[in-house]
């Protein structure tokens, strides 16, 4: 089982991208309030507010959603147990989607500037949601129980 464990997270994980690939062409039409970008030009961080959009609207449906769905489906079935496995869904999440193009027969599109790595924090806030997930509600399905009132 310890093997095939590993088998189901990678699986899993590298599933996303071929699944979020519908939602992305929605997210993307999505336009902005006009207050949204007003609010961080008045800051001087306009690119800080493309890339929280780009990670929270668009890249937070399109990937967050279902990762986070298929990382709690993992959860739930007993796979996902450690933070070891959060880390190895994250990496594996975030080079799937790297690679995708070449599935599809374009080349790969590295990000240019740091505001364009919305998906990879998407990525990187569901493993931390998944490690979240371990600490307020572990397994202790397996653990034996004491009877009440046996001692």
């Amino acid at each position: 089982m310890h093997k095939a464990r590993y088998f189901y997270i990678f699986a899993t994980a590298a599933l996303i991208p071929f699944v979020a690939i519908r939602l992305l062409g929605s997210t993307v039409a999505w336009s902005t309030p006009a207050s949204y970008f007003a609010a961080f030009k008045a800051a001087d961080a306009l690119l800080l507010g493309l890339m929280l959009w780009d990670a929270f609207v668009i890249f937070g449906v399109a990937y967050g959603i279902p990762a986070l769905i298929l990382l709690l489906v993992l959860r739930r079935t007993g796979v996902f147990r450690s933070v070891q496995d959060a880390v190895l869904f994250v990496f594996v999440g975030i080079a799937a989607m790297r690679l995708f193009p070449l599935y599809l027969g374009t080349p790969l599109i590295w990000p240019g500037a740091w505001w364009h790595l919305g998906p990879e924090l998407t990525f990187v806030l569901v493993g931390i949601a998944g490690v979240v997930s371990l600490r307020l509600w572990p397994n202790n399905s397996f653990k034996p129980k004491p009877l009440r009132g046996s001692a």
